[in-house]
């Protein structure tokens, strides 16, 4: 069978490009690469919701680096290291923000 037709190889392509692009482009860059990721029955979706939530805060934007975390550590089923470094984030915002605690590490 030709895999490359498959979209979970192809899926995979996008969220290696969109960790390319955390690098060297800006939010936009990324999210063109994986948004279309995070959806509820995608097998990417939370590390494509993560890499969202650190492109958005890489680029000042703390409301939308928030809005992708809330999406990781409140769902079902996510890895333990992709919640523990999500809280990890939240975390580090709150502590900058000032704001109450919402993520686990603290």
């Amino acid at each position: 069978a030709d895999s490359s037709n498959d979209p979970v190889y192809r899926d995979l392509a996008s969220l290696r490009a969109g960790y390319i692009a955390m690098e060297l482009d800006d939010y936009a860059g990324v999210s063109d690469r994986l948004e279309k990721l995070t959806g509820d029955e995608n097998p990417w979706r939370f590390l494509a919701r993560e890499a969202l939530a650190f492109a958005a805060w890489k680029g000042g934007d703390n409301a939308g680096a928030r809005k992708w975390l809330e999406g990781v550590v409140d769902a079902e089923g996510v890895p333990a290291e992709v919640s523990g470094r999500a809280n990890l984030l939240l975390d580090l915002l709150n502590a900058s923000e000032g704001t109450p605690e919402k993520g686990n590490n603290s």
